[in-house]
């Protein structure tokens, strides 16, 4: 019998981030007043540090280690609970140690510049700023976190106890879904996806090699 406790981790990421948007209530009405508009026909959203691009990196960042995890584990359970291969655990945790480091130098660089870019802000917003709506910059440190929990399968679970036969179904039915999402893909004209098919390959190639290394 072969038990998914030898060969996967389950591993967990939490990342939190400052989104630096606000729902103006007092915009809204004006809005909605001057267009005669009930005031539940929509909201208005500002950003309150409009033109930053060290905050915009971090959210590029942060959608990249995501996607990486993605596209590196399997789902697994609730609580963004997924597994990942044993066999890469190893190169796995080395790429995200080193892309973590990254992503808090970026965010160190955002903190130090945040007075100045709370200043420009001041000037783009005119009065829709309001500075009860900027955090003090030791109390937005905290908004910024991230974290990988790695756990062991439980020995409970009643996937790890699966037989040969049941994991070879599995592995049968995670494969159709990879290949009918390249399926999908490729149906799509070639001139719309010629830019991203390198990526696609990849992408659909890593998940193929996750199912053959955590199901055999």
């Amino acid at each position: 019998m072969t038990h998914l406790s030898d060969r996967a981790l389950l591993v967990q990421l939490n990342i939190s981030q400052w989104t630096a948007r606000k729902l103006d209530k007092k915009a809204t009405k004006a809005v909605s007043d001057i267009n005669g508009a009930g005031y539940d026909v929509g909201n208005y959203h500002k950003k309150l540090l409009p033109m930053s691009d060290s905050l915009a990196n971090i959210h590029t960042m942060t959608g990249d280690i995501r996607k990486d995890f993605l596209t590196n584990t399997l789902p697994w359970g609730l609580n963004n609970t997924h597994m990942l291969p044993t066999s890469n655990y190893l190169s796995f945790m080395t790429t995200f140690r080193k892309r973590k480091s990254e992503w808090e130098q970026v965010v160190s660089k955002f903190l130090a510049d945040y007075p100045s870019l709370q200043t420009t802000a001041q000037r783009f917003l005119g009065t829709l700023y309001n500075i009860e709506d900027y955090p003090d910059v030791r109390d937005l440190r905290s908004k910024f976190s991230m974290d990988l929990v790695v756990l062991p399968v439980p020995t409970a679970d009643f996937r790890v106890q699966l037989a040969d036969d049941e994991l070879d179904s599995i592995k049968a039915d995670l494969q159709r879904r990879v290949e009918e999402n390249s399926g999908i893909w490729l149906s799509v004209s070639p001139r719309s996806t010629t830019p991203s098919l390198g990526s696609m390959r990849a992408r659909l190639s890593t998940s193929q090699n996750c199912v053959s290394c955590c199901l055999g």
